[in-house]
């Protein structure tokens, strides 16, 4: 649905909600990942939602990966994705998939979301800016 609205539209907010769909389809493939049993290795395997999930959406990030490339510049296009990947991705885990932070690194943990999420936003409005120029 994101790259489809993003793909109508052509302006300067496409390729960052590209890359953000992206690693929105790409935490779907960690999170089905950890929920993944493969303790039956059989043909009962194609049958789990899991596997389907990891797949399309595998097919899917790269794809919507590809359009945001074709849209923005790599640098943050590839900050914007991996970014949300891993803090949505985390955040699943810690809320619905019994993650801990280790015992007194709560703060690095929260400060590492925070500069992560801070980065790719800058890096986002830094390469905007450079494109402008050009």
């Amino acid at each position: 649905m994101i790259a489809l609205h993003a793909k109508r539209h052509d302006r300067a907010w496409t390729a960052p909600v590209l890359a953000f769909g992206a690693g929105l389809s790409l935490s779907v493939v960690g999170v089905a990942a950890r929920t993944l049993d493969v303790a039956h290795l059989g043909w009962d395997l194609l049958l789990t939602p899991s596997l389907w999930a990891i797949a399309l959406n595998g097919l899917t990030a790269a794809v919507v990966f590809a359009m945001a490339l074709q849209k923005g510049g790599p640098t943050a296009v590839t900050a914007i994705m991996f970014t949300t990947n891993t803090t949505l991705s985390s955040l699943i885990g810690l809320a619905y998939l019994d993650d801990r932070v280790r015992d007194g690194f709560t703060a690095p943990a929260v400060a590492g979301f925070v500069l992560a999420i801070g980065g790719a936003v800058g890096v986002a409005h830094y390469a905007a800016l450079a494109r402008q120029r050009v």
